[in-house]
This record gives structure tokens, sequence and C-alpha cells, in this order.
């Protein structure tokens, strides 16, 4: 878990891979107030799988992400 603390905000993020899995999911909330006094959130959930792919992978994913001012 990543925690980052901000004058203007805040952001917490989770990233979970069950072991021996080549599932990532990944979940975030951030909220931050800009100088004018507006106030900004975003929620994040991502789920992807990782394939082996010759001497690297590919990780393809989807992305759900909620924008609020």
């Amino acid at each position: 878990m990543i925690h980052r603390i901000t004058i203007s905000g805040y952001r917490v993020d989770f990233n979970i891979n069950p072991d021996k899995s080549n599932w990532y999911f990944d979940v975030g909330f951030r909220q931050r107030e800009h100088d004018n006094k507006n106030r900004y959130q975003r929620y994040d959930l991502q789920g992807s799988y990782r394939f082996k792919l010759n001497n690297g992978w590919i990780q393809p994913g989807l992305k759900i992400r909620q924008d609020l001012n």
C-alpha cells in the first residue's frame, strides 16, 4: 500500500497480486483541493492479466475511473 499526504490533499493506492498468479488488481482514491478552493476526487479500479511473450510479457487490463469536481 502506498499512502501519500500533501498539503492540498491525499492519495491512497492498493495493489494486489495473489501469490503464483498472473492477475493484478489495483484500487485507488485521491482527493485534492486547488488554490481556488475547488475540490477534486478520483476513484480508480483496475484488473489485468500478465501473459508471457518471448523474452518479456504483455499485460492487458481493464480500468474504470470516476472523476468528481
